[in-house]
């Protein structure tokens, strides 16, 4: 596993206001690639497990995560937006909100069986490590683990490399937990409008080509900024006195005086010390 956190269950990170994404979005060129790299004998999601103190009153930590998670799910863009693929492939896959978020398969249940041990809660955590995520629904599921022998809720949390980088990542966190015991207030979300319907296949492949043109634009803007440090790059060069290779070998060394750390140093300190005792001096230690 990756990490373990003991927290209360409204954990202490600051809050967020609500975020909403009801537009198209291209995946980026490295998220694309943890789709296209992702089989079966290599899942391309990450995975982290919470231990979680029990409040003292709660009966089913079950039911209370999901309301939970029920009411902030729509705090940040991973948990309410599903993939669609190109046609034939011509770009990369858009982000486009889901018609419906099922909690039955985003947040589930396991119990322990007796006595509950840490060795059967990590057994049971890559157990749900091994599949891979259904590419038709959001990229994320949560499962609540209970029959810990401490008393506390396991929390395992499964979301696809390509829906959550480090900004991702920090939008999950605060729109879950809170800086305080005491759960925030949070707005509800905005009813769906028309733009949340599934796409079509001209306005994907409109949006395919505003996002090519977008990302050669962004190209030929960095041209400037390459031609002038290759510029300077060349004139540094040119400028610079020759220097023999054996020069530049001595010097990378350093002195007499300094450890040789690098791959021709023994060398160096051969040449230097034959040099040395052709003048009829000794080599210093």
């Amino acid at each position: 596993m990756d990490l373990q956190f003991h927290l209360t269950l409204s954990g202490s990170l600051v809050t967020s206001e609500p975020i909403h994404t009801r537009t198209m979005k291209h995946l980026s060129a490295l998220d694309a690639l943890f789709l296209q790299l992702e089989t079966p004998d290599t899942p391309m999601h990450v995975g982290s497990l919470m231990l979680l103190d029990r409040p003292p009153a709660q009966r089913d930590p079950y039911a209370a995560i999901r309301a939970h998670i029920a009411k902030r799910i729509h705090l940040a863009p991973v948990f309410s937006r599903v993939l669609r693929f190109m046609p034939l492939d011509i770009a990369s896959p858009l982000w486009v909100p889901a018609e419906r978020v099922d909690l039955d398969y985003h947040i589930q249940r396991v119990t322990l069986p007796a006595p509950g041990t840490q060795a059967q809660l990590e057994h049971a955590v890559e157990r749900l490590h091994e599949g891979t995520l259904d590419r038709d629904r959001p990229l994320w599921q949560f499962t609540v683990i209970d029959g810990l022998k401490s008393g506390q809720i396991g929390f395992y949390a499964k979301i696809h490399h390509a829906a959550l980088d480090g900004q991702g990542g920090i939008a999950v966190a605060q729109a879950l937990l809170d800086a305080q015991p005491e759960p925030r207030a949070v707005p509800r979300a905005a009813a769906k409008s028309a733009a949340a319907m599934p796409p079509s296949a001209a306005k994907m492949l409109g949006s395919a080509l505003r996002n090519t043109v977008a990302q050669y634009g962004r190209i030929l803007k960095a041209i400037p900024a390459i031609a002038k440090a290759a510029a300077r790059t060349g004139a540094v060069a040119l400028t610079a006195p020759p220097k023999s290779v054996e020069a530049l070998r001595l010097r990378a060394c350093g002195s007499t005086r300094r450890s040789l750390p690098s791959a021709c140093s023994w060398r160096c300190r051969f040449r230097w010390s034959r040099r040395r005792r052709s003048r009829g001096t000794t080599t210093p230690s």
